[in-house]
């Protein structure tokens, strides 16, 4: 079994954005920022409630939904080996998705709390 060295996820974010030499502010602003169109882009990419969705929404902002989501996408949904450069991410693939591709509600809160964000119960 391999074992990796490990890079926190905010680190390999702004180290991919630096690459693309792009801002989160460049991503965000393309992103939508519609109330229903952020809670079907959730619905599409995690298994979770209505009611676990709205614990999201009553704790960030769109800006920060639309964060996560990309993040989600980038790097753990279109990411199979859960590596960045050759580092495992932390949080791990495993610890937020089961499967092949289904990103868990926990999951979302381990990225959520590792992107600086708090959820409200």
């Amino acid at each position: 079994m391999m074992t990796y060295e490990y890079v926190q996820l905010k680190k390999a974010l702004s180290d991919l954005l630096k690459e693309y030499g792009i801002t989160v502010y460049d991503v965000l602003d393309a992103m939508d920022e519609e109330p229903t169109g952020i809670k079907e882009s959730f619905m599409r990419r995690v298994a979770m409630s209505d009611e676990e969705y709205e614990i999201l929404s009553r704790s960030l902002s769109a800006r920060q939904l639309n964060l996560l989501l990309f993040v989600l996408q980038v790097f753990y949904i279109g990411n199979v080996s859960g590596l960045y450069k050759g580092y495992m991410i932390t949080p791990t693939r495993d610890e937020v998705v089961k499967g092949v591709s289904t990103v868990t509600f926990e999951g979302v809160k381990k990225v959520a709390k590792a992107l600086g964000f708090h959820l409200k119960d």
